[in-house]
């Protein structure tokens, strides 16, 4: 559609009062419908042209009527067609895509890439195999039953060693739960190790000085100023995260030894 017939439609529709939404319900169309002819981006059909000649109280050819040559018509109509038709010619050829949960490439030779949270999925040469970017190292998985059951273990010990203080010596009820500081320190040192990195340690760091702070204050009643003991946490950090940083700048928390990636056939 031309700029003039567009611009004769939006003259028409404001003398009717009507606005692209009020027009866009009495066709039975989208205001985005409406939108693209009034800007020359698109043609009604002959069904709608009808319509707004109806609506508008016109004929069709006052509707249409224009000074352009045929010429000129023509080449507007091929125009837009060509640039879609070119348009759909290269996203078929080699194109990216957005939807049904993932993120879809294709190239002109037919292969496919499919990236969703599943995995990624290639496709070529008729072949299909499924590439997993994390999957943990047997290292990994021994080491994480080895800490489940070392944990666990220090679970069980140090329910009895609170309930055999609390019994057997006066007044240790409120000062024997610090047992159960053991677990999460026994899990740091493990993962320091195992890590050979010196951060994880920060956490034994923690549970001692936890452990200290309440060592203090309970047997000498120096809760002031034994807080000072939690001092050595963000120093104790602070230096761990430099010396790991320093000596493994490319992996400073050690994971990679952890995972690693494979690929897989798919039937």
């Amino acid at each position: 559609m031309n700029i003039e017939i567009a611009s004769r439609l939006v003259q028409m529709r404001k003398k009717m009062g009507l606005s692209q939404e009020q027009l866009a319900d009495k066709l039975g169309l989208s205001r985005q419908a409406v939108s693209k002819w009034e800007r020359a981006e698109a043609s009604p059909d002959t069904d709608n042209l009808i319509c707004l000649a109806k609506l508008y109280g016109v004929s069709l050819d006052e509707l249409l009527s224009t000074e352009d040559s045929e010429e000129t018509i023509v080449e507007e109509q091929v125009k837009p067609q060509q640039e879609e038709e070119k348009v759909e010619t290269e996203f078929v050829d080699d194109h990216i895509s957005f939807g049904d949960g993932g993120v879809h490439l294709h190239s002109k030779e037919g292969d496919r890439v499919d990236i969703d949270s599943s995995g990624v999925h290639v496709y070529s040469n008729g072949k299909k195999t499924k590439v997993y970017p994390r999957k943990k190292t047997e290292a990994a998985k021994r080491f994480d039953a080895i800490m489940g059951c070392v944990t666990g273990l220090c679970a069980f010990l140090s329910v009895v060693a609170y309930i055999l203080l609390g019994f057997f010596i006066p007044n240790m009820w409120g000062f024997a739960w610090i047992v159960f500081l053991s677990i999460p320190f026994v899990a740091c040192v493990m993962e320091g190790f195992h890590r050979k990195r010196v951060g994880p340690f920060t956490g034994a760091v923690a549970m001692l000085s936890v452990a200290g702070f309440m060592a203090l204050g309970w047997f000498l009643g120096a809760w002031h100023p034994g807080w000072v003991v939690f001092l050595a946490i963000p120093a104790f950090g602070t230096i761990a995260g430099a010396f790991d940083g320093i000596r493994h700048p490319d992996d400073e928390d050690g994971e990679k030894a952890d995972y690693v990636n494979y690929c897989e056939d798919e039937d």
